[in-house]
């Protein structure tokens, strides 16, 4: 995969909105948290999930990020909607 330079792509970011997924990870009555290694609100505890890549379907990315963020693999059981 080619990625594109740092500088380039902070400015993209500023001039354009991105697609991002989370996901709320339950087993029996427990939910799982995980704590942000990076800015911003590093350190602080969040629903895993990220950016969803280019031409890439809202549900692959959802199990895309819970096993880079979590690494387990797992189901959607439900799709919650969508927020701006």
């Amino acid at each position: 995969m080619e990625y594109i330079p740092d500088e380039l792509y902070k400015e993209i970011l500023n001039a354009i909105p991105f697609a991002c997924v989370d996901m709320v990870i339950k087993d029996d009555n427990s939910f799982l948290l995980a704590k942000r290694k990076n800015k911003p609100a590093q350190g602080q505890w969040f629903l895993p999930g990220g950016r969803v890549l280019k031409n890439e379907r809202l549900e692959d990315a959802v199990l895309r990020k819970m096993y880079q963020e979590t690494g387990m693999r797992g189901v959607i059981e439900k799709m919650l909607g969508a927020d701006e």
